[in-house]
């Protein structure tokens, strides 16, 4: 954002923020086309001290079938699911409409809006790092109460800003930005909250429901503009009162859902088969290691 800012202000004009972007992505699948590989094995890069330590406990494990019909009949996965598409739309419209609403209702330069537009994105990366070591390492509470704490802290925190920036009038540019910025910023801690509740619930089925919300985030990308261009006709503040209100709603409410049906432990349909037979064989020379065999 900032540097689409500063290539349409400059004498190159719009068109040149399309040949960059371009670049730059052709540049990065380059780059994921020449280091990706699909098994650490494979890879020359990773070392045989860093690929025993990828292998270690894993053995030669096989995929095992998804349990649709548990999944979908399911509450805690269903809450999962509301919960990420609040979230995803909470996002998509500050990612998308953040420099409309910087420039045509609070007034600031194009050229102002491009780095005031991506400031917010950036600390929401920081935020999400810290928040992710502090879920892992948060010892005080069991992982029922985190998830729950860090979903109110991202749901919750992002619907309460969005309630501010509906109140807050054009003629305080810099406190509707500061809001703005709070409201990226603090969904960051949502990798603790339902992203966390779906790792341990879903346990080895996780990449199911993962797979799921990427759909959730490319649905929430479509609505965000048919919600916008529903209630904003001329660009005017009271048109854009009832977006941050709106969406203040769908958050605060699905937070709530999952605060309901939020889990810390794994479900039922993840446990392994009490049918199937395993054997469990020590390693004398090293106690830490262990051979699981299924017949």
């Amino acid at each position: 954002m900032p540097v689409s800012g500063a290539l349409c202000t400059s004498s190159i004009g719009w068109p040149a923020v399309y040949y960059v972007h371009s670049l730059v992505t052709v540049l990065i699948f380059t780059m994921f086309f020449v280091f990706y590989r699909e098994n650490p094995i494979s890879h020359k890069l990773v070392s045989q001290l860093e690929l025993s330590k990828i292998q270690r406990g894993k053995g030669d494990t096989k995929r095992q079938p998804v349990p649709l019909r548990q999944i979908l009949k399911d509450p805690v996965v269903l809450s999962i699911w509301a919960t990420a598409l609040a979230n995803f739309m909470g996002i998509q419209l500050t990612m998308q409409f953040s420099p409309t609403y910087l420039h045509k209702i609070l007034g600031f330069s194009v050229k102002d809006t491009g780095p005031f537009s991506a400031l917010p994105q950036v600390i929401t990366a920081f935020v999400k790092v810290s928040a992710g070591y502090s879920a892992d390492k948060l010892g005080c509470c069991t992982p029922n109460t985190s998830v729950r704490i860090f979903n109110s802290l991202a749901l919750g925190g992002m619907s309460l800003t969005f309630l501010g920036l509906a109140y807050i009038p054009t003629s305080h540019p810099y406190m509707g930005l500061w809001m703005l910025v709070v409201s990226c910023a603090i969904i960051g801690f949502n990798c603790g909250g339902f992203f966390r509740c779906s790792a341990i619930y879903t346990a080895q089925h996780n990449h199911f429901v993962m797979g799921m919300n990427s759909f959730l985030n490319c649905l929430a990308a479509l609505l965000a503009p048919v919600f916008v261009n529903f209630f904003v006709k001329y660009d005017i503040w009271n048109e854009w009162y009832w977006v941050w209100m709106s969406h203040f709603v769908i958050l605060f409410i699905s937070n709530l859902v999952f605060q309901y049906y939020a889990k810390g432990s794994p479900a039922e349909w993840t446990k392994m088969d009490n049918n199937e037979n395993y054997v469990k064989i020590d390693n004398l020379e090293n106690d830490k290691d262990v051979i699981i065999i299924k017949f």
